[in-house]
């Protein structure tokens, strides 16, 4: 039997992070953590391997790029596959995105369902993990 998917959403935001946590419900068979700041985010991920981790790039106490930082340095295990997620991306935000070796895909706010369930396919076939849908 296939392991269960684990994912993780991390936004200030908990409007975003119920919206993100219920297409993932509604579409594929997975267990679903959610994160408000880089800080949980940080410390989640030091404890669990995330197959999917879904980052918003402006949050308080740690954001986006200080969570792509502890990931590069060891601070934390790095997921198999990450999307940054962001309202409006700056230009410098949108390079590093592109270049950062940890980062999969950017996804604009707001996003569409079809996004968030193509990044759990893109790491389910990176992984060759069977993606079991609701």
């Amino acid at each position: 039997m296939a392991e269960t998917m684990k994912i993780l959403v991390v936004d200030d935001s908990s409007d975003i992070r119920f919206v993100i946590k219920s297409i993932i419900e509604e579409n594929v068979v997975a267990e679903v953590d959610t994160a408000k700041d880089g800080v949980e985010a940080v410390r989640r991920m030091s404890d669990e391997i995330y197959d999917v981790v879904f980052l918003d790039i402006r949050m308080p106490k740690l954001n986006g790029l200080g969570v792509l930082r502890a990931i590069a340095h060891g601070y934390t295990l790095r997921p198999f596959y990450l999307a940054l997620v962001s309202a409006t991306f700056t230009y410098e935000e949108k390079q590093l995105g592109t270049i950062h070796p940890y980062v999969d895909q950017l996804i604009a706010k707001p996003f569409r369902m079809h996004e968030i369930v193509g990044a759990i396919e893109a790491s389910a076939m990176r992984t060759g993990e069977v993606l079991v849908r609701v």
